[in-house]
């Protein structure tokens, strides 16, 4: 039972970690393609920022999503509680090895509250809004491309880590196929058609 457990959980780290590089990439390319992203025109609606700023800004809001999931997986599940039996001890000693890799990943970084307090749930701590009050909060999180490339490798290292040390638990074809295959997982590719002119005619009618 605890090496499903513990395979379950590198699957999971291991679909994050593929998130977090892919992000990660995009960000580079980017940086790397900003002369010909600077010919794209924004609707008149988000002319705030240029197109290459808005599609960063939502990259890198949803990886600091992944990120924090990683860290959340690794935490929680990746622990001597819940991998018990036989496991437990290398458990131990391998979180014990990662500390250093877990500590640089957070260090001076609010990763966790911002993505609590303003990613997830709209600027609300505790469901007081951040716009009521005298709040004077300061978000510490990744913001440049490098940061987001550093972030994957550790990410990365982690998860190779937990695979090595346990190589002979878990089974490595759970990760050829780098999507979760699982028949209780199913897509529902079906487009959803909106009424969008009726609801702009109710709207038009009331106001």
């Amino acid at each position: 039972m605890s090496v499903e457990k513990l395979e379950e959980v590198c699957m999971n780290l291991f679909d994050l970690v593929l998130h977090i590089n892919t992000k990660a990439e995009l960000l580079r390319n980017l940086d790397i393609n900003q002369k010909l992203l600077s010919k794209v025109k924004n609707n008149s609606l988000f002319t705030i920022a240029p197109f290459k700023t808005l599609l960063e800004m939502q990259v890198r809001e949803y990886c600091i999503i992944d990120i924090c999931s990683f860290i959340d997986e690794y935490e929680k599940f990746f622990t001597s509680s819940y991998l018990e039996g036989g496991l437990a001890e290398r458990v131990l000693q391998t979180r014990k090895f990662l500390k250093p890799f877990l500590m640089e990943l957070q260090r001076d970084y609010d990763m966790k509250d911002y993505r609590n307090h303003i990613l997830a749930h709209n600027y609300r701590v505790k469901a007081k809004s951040l716009f009521s009050g005298n709040f004077d909060r300061i978000y510490r999180f990744p913001q440049s491309t490098e940061e987001f490339l550093a972030v994957g490798i550790i990410v990365e290292l982690i998860w190779k880590t937990i695979t090595e040390e346990f190589v002979n638990e878990i089974s490595i074809k759970m990760f050829e196929d780098r999507n979760v295959n699982s028949e209780k997982i199913v897509m529902d590719e079906t487009i959803k058609s909106f009424d969008v002119t009726k609801l702009r005619k109710l709207f038009d009618e009331q106001f």
